[in-house]
């Protein structure tokens, strides 16, 4: 069987309409170019005269919900998505879903060390602490002693919620520098250094002497 080059991609294939489609003026009456490469020309000509409207008009449609929205709805600079806003929390919180339905308190920790970092970074601190760092992760807090809970909802904290606590403060959360203490503690503790808690102990105890 006759074969033929394909002048865009170089591939040898049979000279049939199966891979080249026919054209009269051609003098083996084929095109130069195989069908895979006429196709993904016409795909990538079709997606740039898609991306120059968008441009013009300053809308696009989601790949998702299939909604003509504001180009701005779908990220800025080089990171424009193919997906509105909306579809992409919506994907994000079907996922974040799964992994918590998976593994509650892995899901919880993660969750906590991301959060940490992201605020470490605002306020200038180091912010390398990861979730391998902080296992096995503690079951009673090491500092009042009571049973740790990690499946408390953001802002519904209790006294035993497990909360990420930095050793000292100014270190941020750095490797070495995180514990996992309760809600509690965290709180009674914030941002204070050791002088700082050794004067509030030393008020107290002045003024529980004559209690």
């Amino acid at each position: 069987m006759t074969t033929k080059k394909c002048s865009a991609c170089g591939a040898e294939k049979n000279l049939t309409t199966e891979f080249f489609q026919k054209r009269k003026s051609s003098r083996d009456g084929f095109l130069g170019r195989c069908k895979v490469c006429v196709n993904s020309l016409t795909l990538q000509t079709d997606l740039s005269k898609k991306r120059e409207h968008e441009k013009l008009t300053g809308f696009r449609v989601c790949k998702v919900c299939s909604e003509e929205k504001p180009l701005s709805n779908f990220g800025n600079g080089q990171n424009i998505r193919l997906t509105c806003s909306e579809c992409t929390n919506a994907v994000k919180r079907d996922q974040s879903a799964v992994r918590r339905r998976a593994d509650p308190m892995e899901f919880a920790v993660k969750e906590r060390v991301v959060n940490a970092r992201s605020r470490a970074r605002k306020e200038g601190l180091a912010a390398d602490i990861e979730y391998k760092d902080l296992l096995p992760l503690p079951t009673h807090c090491p500092i009042f002693g009571m049973e740790l809970d990690y499946h408390v909802k953001r802002g519904a904290r209790r006294e035993n919620s497990a909360t990420l606590d930095r050793i000292i403060p100014s270190k941020g959360y750095s490797k070495g520098n995180v514990v996992i203490v309760s809600h509690k503690a965290n709180y009674l503790k914030k941002d204070s250094s050791l002088e700082d808690l050794k004067k509030i102990v030393a008020y107290i105890e002045r003024h529980n002497k004559g209690a």
